[in-house]
């Protein structure tokens, strides 16, 4: 699992919440209620992070009461690359693809929740090694400033560019849509497109007007009919937007926009 890679989720929608916040609307109170509820419902937990050897193989969970059968506990269930080089150097945690995560699934309802958390301190824009690159394109978490003692929020940096359809053809053939959202010219010279964190296609050294799309050519096979992953970087190889698609019927072709 890899927050900045996959595609999960817009990290633009993410939150800072402290740990006990007031009127309970702070992090301990949000995961209570989450998992109290999914205790009452039965619901189905899963975790993603870490696992390590436990001092003792028959601890009893604190939190949840029971006692796993297993000598091994998970920890890091959160994104675990983009630390400072001090913090990295400490707890050896940075890399790519092996972010934690938490997921409740509701069989009543049909309805799965997802909990993803990142630290302040991380950075969302990451090497092949999960280290953090310094930079901002809009496609990052929101940032607050505590200079005076409380969390204010810092103006987010406006994206300047976004993939905003997919387009597969019969013939295998396909087309992405990119539009420069920023209200000055755009050169792309640099930009590129990767798809499912693999295949990077050059975008043209076109220069886009306020507003203006571009229409991207995809070689055959480049989409893929079960759903895959579309990202857009910059010139400073850093991430701008990153979509999931769900693909579609290969006989007929399908479209996918994006909000």
């Amino acid at each position: 699992m890899d927050f900045q890679r996959a595609n999960l989720f817009n990290p633009n929608a993410m939150r800072v919440l402290p740990a006990e916040g007031a009127g309970e609307d702070g992090l301990a109170h949000r995961l209570g209620g989450l998992f109290d509820l999914a205790r009452q419902q039965d619901s189905d937990v899963f975790f993603y992070g870490n696992a390590f050897a436990k001092d003792n193989p028959r601890q009893t969970d604190a939190a949840f009461g029971f006692t796993p059968d297993t000598p091994f506990g998970l920890d890091n269930v959160h994104m675990a690359q983009g630390d400072p080089r001090d913090v990295n150097i400490r707890l050896h945690e940075n890399g790519v693809w092996h972010d934690g995560a938490a997921f409740l699934w509701d069989p009543r309802s049909q309805r799965m929740t997802g909990i993803f958390l990142a630290f302040q301190s991380q950075s969302w824009h990451t090497n092949a090694s999960g280290d953090l690159i310094y930079g901002a394109t809009g496609w990052e978490a929101p940032v607050y400033d505590y200079a005076s003692g409380t969390g204010v929020p810092v103006a987010p940096v406006k994206r300047a560019a976004e993939i905003t359809s997919l387009h597969r053809t019969p013939d295998g053939t396909g087309s992405a849509v990119i539009a420069n959202m920023s209200s000055a010219a755009l050169n792309l010279g640099g930009w590129r497109l990767l798809l499912d964190d693999q295949t990077s296609l050059p975008l043209p050294s076109a220069t886009l007007a306020p507003g203006q799309p571009l229409g991207l050519p995809l070689p055959s096979g480049a989409l893929n009919d079960q759903g895959g992953l579309v990202s857009l970087f910059n010139a400073a190889n850093l991430k701008v937007d990153g979509e999931a698609y769900l693909g579609g019927d290969a006989a007929t072709g399908w479209s996918s926009s994006f909000g």
